[in-house]
This record gives structure tokens, C-alpha cells and sequence, in this order.
């Protein structure tokens, strides 16, 4: 993915793989783009996405999601 004019755009090229134990994915401010929770079948809400309230999981048992993420945009810093 990359920076469009109007938000995140497929980025054209080779796909490359990495292995990894734990992938961070920070989503930022502007909500979550859907391409990400497509990717893995994980359920979205109004543009946030579905995890529990205590442990953040999501329905994929590999994936969790924290932050404005699951609980949307915010001004207000969460302690």
C-alpha cells in the first residue's frame, strides 16, 4: 500500500515475504482501511474493527487490534 490523493492505494509491483513471529500494523488516525481486515476475514463495524474487550482479539484467533483500530477515531488520549 501507499499514499493516494484520496487515501491508501494498492502499490503495483513483485510481492515479497518475510517471516515473522509478530507483525505491528499501525493503521492510523484516518480509520481502518478495509483492504487489511479483507485480507484476513476479520469483522468490521462502522469502519472499526470487532475485537473483544478484555484481550482484543479478533475473530481470526491470530490477529488483535488495539487503538482507534477497534474503538475508532479519537481526540481524547486513552490511558
Amino acid at each position: 500500500l501507499e499514499q493516494g490523493e484520496n487515501g491508501m492505494v494498492m502499490k503495483e509491483g513483485p510481492e515479497r515475504f518475510w517471516p515473522a513471529d509478530l507483525v505491528l500494523l499501525s493503521i492510523g488516525f484516518e480509520g481502518t482501511e478495509p483492504t487489511v481486515p479483507n485480507a484476513f476475514n476479520i469483522k468490521t463495524d462502522r469502519n472499526r474493527i470487532v475485537a473483544d474487550d478484555t484481550n482484543y482479539q479478533t475473530n481470526n484467533e491470530k490477529v488483535f487490534a488495539a487503538g482507534d483500530a477497534r474503538r475508532g477515531q479519537s481526540l481524547v488520549v486513552w490511558a
